[in-house]
């Protein structure tokens, strides 16, 4: 009896220090993605110089890679910023950063990627990492039961190399430091912009052109080999993503901008039945009415593993001139109804 009252105290005792360990750390500069943090900086800082009504894509890397907003704008005739971000992050990450760029009378352009529908907030290793790192959309930021429940994710490890970083950074160490420069990006955001033009691709707000595009994907140096796409997914909406997608779509109601529904592009290696990806298509579109609706079909985003980069998100260079073309045919059927 007194061996488990002694366990006890001592897994007790272990977790209340790692409690405290986490939440007095805070937010510390660890290996994390810091490029998308000063991306989401630029992007807040293109949507402030766009004064007219404009379309806004929202969406992960998916959308950051697949569509071009300047062709767009061309096709169009109106200004479009494309918002695509990163599909690690959680739906509520991506809307809280979609709201900071949408104005009234923009047309929103949800192009989620199938993860998004199912999203049941769910802490991924990545979400916590890059919470601990740079996103103040986090428990880090919460409420003292919201620090607590967030420190409870954080693995021995990630603990170990937080106070690590701590350490670098008193030590003035050069990479420590140049983390802490890429998270305060926000008041540089308009440096990219001003300097010579990129010619090789990077994950970098230097690569990013004035509509929010990411550019150099030309020629795939990376094309991907991995599994393809499920063209069934998403099969269900989850409670929570209804819940969340319902908000915000009152929100952007409320705020005066419209909001239509695209599919993400799919990669297949073998042609998938048509009729299976249509019967999945009208399937889930079924879950979504009362949300809004879709202007597209699935059928039509499905695209070959030459069109990708270097994930079965990201579309190359070629691969978007051809979503783009489809994005915009379908936008300009919409806005002539």
């Amino acid at each position: 009896m007194r061996y488990l009252i002694t366990l006890l105290c001592t897994c007790v005792l272990m977790s209340t220090c790692h409690v405290v360990l986490v939440v007095g750390l805070g937010r510390v500069p660890i290996q994390a993605e810091y490029w998308l943090a000063e991306v989401i900086a630029l992007k807040r800082h293109l949507a402030q110089n766009i004064s007219l009504p404009k379309t806004v894509i929202i969406g992960g890397s998916s959308a950051f890679f697949g569509v071009s907003a300047e062709a767009l704008a061309r096709s169009t005739g109106t200004p479009v910023l494309n918002q695509g971000l990163h599909a690690g992050m959680s739906l509520e990450s991506l809307l809280v950063h979609a709201r900071a760029v949408i104005r009234t009378g923009d047309l929103v352009v949800m192009a989620l990627e199938p993860k998004f529908y199912t999203d049941d907030r769910t802490r991924t290793p990545w979400m916590i990492r890059n919470a601990i790192a740079w996103n103040p959309d986090s428990g880090l930021d919460g409420c003292a039961s919201d620090r607590v429940a967030f420190a409870f994710t954080v693995a021995p490890h990630l603990l170990l190399e937080m106070g690590m970083a701590k350490l670098g950074e008193w030590r003035r160490d050069p990479a420590v430091l140049k983390r802490i420069r890429a998270r305060s990006a926000a008041q540089e955001t308009a440096q990219p912009l001003n300097g010579p033009p990129v010619k090789s691709f990077s994950y970098s707000p230097t690569n990013v052109n004035s509509h929010g595009d990411i550019m150099n994907t030309q020629g795939t140096p990376k094309r991907y080999v991995g599994k393809p796409a499920d063209t069934s997914l998403p099969v269900a909406l989850s409670a929570h993503a209804r819940s969340t997608l319902s908000t915000f779509i009152k929100e952007m109601n409320e705020r005066g901008a419209r909001l239509v529904f695209v599919h993400s592009p799919y990669m297949f290696i073998t042609p998938p039945d048509p009729h299976q990806v249509g019967k999945s298509d009208e399937e889930f579109q079924h879950q979504v009415v009362g949300l809004g609706q879709f202007i597209d079909r699935r059928n039509d985003l499905l695209f070959p593993k030459e069109c990708f980069f270097d994930t079965q998100y990201h579309l190359n260079h070629a691969g978007r001139a051809q979503r783009t073309e489809l994005l915009a045919h379908s936008l300009r059927a919409y806005l002539a109804r």
